[in-house]
């Protein structure tokens, strides 16, 4: 998926657990940047709380774009979380992601596959 600048991607991999300054670094862009975007791939069981990531995204107002692979598609209702299976034809609109364009794109998990 592509979007035109200013974003600019924070990369999770999803082979680790998070360190501190992985973590240090994520709060301060979610801080620091009202229109963000959290990117899910599909994950490492255990590598990433997934009732965390949906409760970032709801505190933050960021919403999730999942990727067919991503744990995050099967989110509950009650998370408050927005989640949006359907993204990659959002993104495809030209006009849609100008319009949209995220400050910040959190990428959790895999990469998705670009189109």
């Amino acid at each position: 998926m592509e979007f035109p600048p200013p974003a600019r991607p924070i990369h999770v991999e999803s082979a680790e657990r998070l360190d501190e300054s992985v973590v240090s670094a994520l709060v301060a862009a979610i801080e620091d940047n009202e229109r963000g975007l959290i990117l899910a791939g599909a994950m490492n069981p255990g590598a990433v709380d997934i009732n965390a990531v949906l409760e970032v995204a709801a505190k933050a107002g960021w919403p999730i774009l999942a990727e067919p692979t991503s744990q995050t598609r099967v989110a509950s209702a009650e998370s408050g979380a927005v989640v949006i299976s359907t993204g990659s034809y959002l993104t495809r609109d030209s006009g849609f992601a100008s319009r949209n364009s995220p400050e910040v794109i959190l990428l959790l998990g895999t990469s998705p596959p670009h189109r």
